[in-house]
């Protein structure tokens, strides 16, 4: 359909938790050049699941390749269970795009996705 579909994309339809420590060179990046100019290096994302049915993403990113600890995936999988109900309100669609916002620091709130 010609739209782009991002890691969060893949952690939505697979329903599973994606841990990437060096994104770019990652044989799952769909756009490896957005990512590197993006400085999206390490990537770790938590389907948000209800009833296994797939409603959002959480997601934590960042600027240089590093390995994913065991320790931060079990965390994130942890947060989603847990705030689950309470995170739920935070989407939204844009265009027909689910988009999270996100606390930029210091600059507001800024749109991912």
């Amino acid at each position: 359909d010609g739209k782009r579909r991002g890691l969060a994309h893949l952690v939505f339809e697979t329903k599973q938790q994606l841990a990437i420590s060096d994104v770019p060179n990652d044989p799952r990046c769909p756009d490896p050049e957005f990512y590197r100019a993006n400085h999206i290096l390490t990537y770790l994302g938590t389907p948000l699941l209800i009833k296994g049915e797939a409603i959002g993403v959480l997601a934590v990113h960042y600027n240089h390749a590093r390995p994913i600890e065991r320790e931060e995936e079990e965390f994130l999988t942890h947060l989603v269970e847990r705030y689950r109900d309470h995170l739920i309100p935070y989407r939204f669609t844009l265009n027909g795009n689910l988009h999270i916002m996100k606390e930029s620091t210091g600059k507001g709130w800024q749109i991912e996705g």
